[in-house]
C-alpha cells in the first residue's frame, strides 16, 4: 500500500509539471535522433563557425544534444529533480521563461567567448533551474537549508573557475564553467524578479481594492 501511495504521489507530482516532462521528452527525442542519424549531432551542436554562417538554430538545439548516454542521464535526472518541484511552485509559464532565457543567455555568452568553439548539453540550463529553485525555496521552505544550497551552488562555480569541474569532469568534452555561471545568474535574476513582481502586483491590486471600497 505504501508503495502504491508513493507511486501515485510521484505520478501526481509529474502530472503537475507538464513543461518539465515535455522538455525532458524533447531532449530524449533529440538524443535518439543523434544516435540513429549519423551527422545529426554536428548539425545541432553549438559551433562558432557554423553560427557565424547563419545557422542560428544551434543557439537553441545545442542545449538539447548530448555526447552519449553518460552525458545525457545525469542531465536528464537533474532536469526532473529540479524542474518538477520548481514548476509546481511557479507554474509552467515561468518555468518555460527560465529555460528559454537561461538557454539564450548561455548560448550568446558562449558565442562571445573565443575560448569556446564547441558546446552542447543541458548543464548550463540546470544551473538556471537550481538557482531559481533555491530562491523560491528560501521563500517557501526552510530558509536556512535553501540559502545554504544557494551558497553551495555559487561556491561550486567559484571552485570550477580555477579548478577542474567537480561533476562530469571526465567527459571527452568537459563542462564549460561560463555556461554554469551565466545560467546561475539568469536563474537568480529572473526568480528574484518574478517574486518582487508578484509582490508588487499583490500590493497594487490590494491598494486598488481599498480605494474602490
Amino acid at each position: 500500500m505504501n508503495v502504491l501511495s508513493s507511486l501515485r504521489g510521484s505520478a501526481e507530482a509529474a502530472y503537475a509539471a507538464p513543461a518539465t516532462l515535455g522538455f525532458g521528452a524533447l531532449v530524449l527525442v533529440v538524443h535518439a535522433l543523434t544516435q540513429l542519424a549519423p551527422g545529426s549531432f554536428e548539425i545541432f551542436a553549438h559551433a562558432d563557425g557554423d553560427l557565424m554562417e547563419g545557422q542560428v538554430w544551434r543557439l537553441v538545439t545545442a542545449h538539447l544534444v548530448h555526447l552519449d548516454t553518460a552525458h545525457l542521464m545525469p542531465n536528464l535526472i537533474g532536469l526532473f529533480a529540479l524542474g518538477i518541484p520548481l514548476e509546481r511552485w511557479i507554474g509552467s509559464r515561468k518555468l518555460i521563461w527560465l529555460v528559454c532565457a537561461g538557454g539564450m543567455v548561455i548560448s550568446l555568452g558562449v558565442l562571445l567567448d573565443p575560448s569556446i568553439a564547441l558546446y552542447c548539453g543541458l548543464s548550463g540550463v540546470l544551473n538556471t533551474l537550481f538557482a531559481a529553485l533555491c530562491i523560491y525555496g528560501v521563500q517557501n521552505g526552510s530558509r536556512k537549508l535553501w540559502a545554504a544550497l544557494l551558497a553551495a551552488g555559487l561556491a561550486k562555480i567559484g571552485w570550477e573557475l580555477t579548478n577542474p569541474p567537480l561533476i562530469s569532469g571526465g567527459l571527452d568534452w568537459p563542462p564549460h564553467v561560463l555556461s554554469h555561471l551565466l545560467g546561475y545568474s539568469v536563474g537568480l535574476a529572473l526568480a528574484t524578479g518574478f517574486m518582487f513582481g508578484h509582490r508588487a502586483y499583490q500590493m497594487i491590486t490590494q491598494r486598488v481594492g481599498q480605494m474602490a471600497g
